[in-house]
């Protein structure tokens, strides 16, 4: 009898162990947009970029856990818990506009103009998304980093002045978001 009690206690903890792990998860519900190694704050939103066009994108999360009601203990957790997102950023369809006009060679590249999907400076853009396409968040957070090589700049001109950027960012699940900027560029 004392054994049959033993297995069931240990039989119990040992599945109760098992459904306590629950899977994390979390879902991009906001992003904050900056300039990627800034050089100096104005105020307080303003960076200066001098012959660099980098950004860099954090999307925020929030997280829940599957709910598990037959837990005899408390759940497990590993040192580090991974979440997989539930939702993700579209990175092909993010959008990246000045408010005046830029030049590629004798090109003017118009105010409002996509810049991700400029013919012009299609071959110069990169982005790195991190944690994104892995599909899970450390720490809160989703990590973009994006822009354009520094080797545009035998081609694009960008008169040193402010300037409004705006990125309009999408999610797999519907969500848009729209973020605006000032940032001085010196490229003199």
């Amino acid at each position: 009898m004392i054994k049959k009690v033993a297995f069931l206690l240990f039989a119990g903890t040992v599945i109760s162990v098992i459904v306590s792990c629950v899977p994390h998860f979390c879902y991009i519900y906001d992003i904050r947009f900056s300039t990627h190694n800034s050089k100096t704050t104005y105020g307080n939103v303003t960076d200066t970029l001098k012959n660099e066009l980098s950004f860099e994108i954090l999307g925020k999360t929030k997280y829940y856990t599957a709910q598990n009601n037959i837990s005899l203990i408390n759940r497990a957790n590993a040192t580090q818990i991974f979440y997989r997102l539930e939702n993700y950023i579209l990175v092909d369809e993010m959008e990246l506009r000045f408010d005046s006009n830029i030049y590629f060679d004798d090109n003017v590249i118009e105010a409002n103009t996509n810049l991700l999907n400029n013919e012009f400076l299609q071959d110069y853009k990169w982005i790195s998304p991190h944690n994104n396409e892995l599909g899970e968040s450390i720490g809160g957070w989703v990590y973009i980093l994006f822009g354009f090589d520094e080797s545009v700049f035998e081609y694009l001109v960008i008169p040193t002045k402010w300037y409004s950027i705006e990125l309009t960012c999408r999610t797999n699940d519907g969500q848009e978001f729209v973020e605006k900027i000032d940032v001085y560029i010196d490229n003199e």
